[in-house]
């Protein structure tokens, strides 16, 4: 009978540890969770912050004149375009809408000129079958 006792006795201790663990375990996971929901808030109200910002690059500074320009991003090219003139130098992303200065501009339509002319000849030549 001491025996059944004690036996019990483990069985009702060990059930009660369990209970503890696994109360414990709740409400780390229940602060894990809460935590989790206060950084997704955050982060949503980070992503509404930036989607009220303008969509353009290179803000332009009051009084400069600047004018947009568009460079799609092909896949596999480099996704930032780099221009030049004159020894000034602009970065920017392709794929989205940018201002620049209007001496930026002419270079950046000359050059697209060029890949559009240069894409009409590989295709003329591949019509007429002499792939590059």
């Amino acid at each position: 009978m001491a025996k059944k006792k004690a036996t019990e006795d483990v069985t009702e201790t060990a059930l009660e540890i369990e209970a503890t663990e696994t109360e414990q375990s709740a409400e780390e996971l229940k602060a894990i969770l809460d935590k989790l929901k206060a950084e997704k808030d955050a982060l949503l109200a980070e992503l509404e912050e930036a989607k009220a910002q303008p969509q353009t690059q290179n803000p332009v500074p009051e009084g400069e004149l600047r004018v947009p320009v568009f460079v799609p991003l092909i896949p596999g090219d480099d996704p930032d375009q780099v221009v030049t003139v004159n020894g000034e130098t602009i970065k920017f992303k392709k794929g989205v809408w940018v201002q620049v200065h209007p001496k930026f501009k002419q270079v950046i339509d000359n050059m697209m000129e060029q890949e559009n002319a240069a894409a009409a000849n590989r295709e003329r030549l591949r019509m007429q079958g002499q792939d590059l």
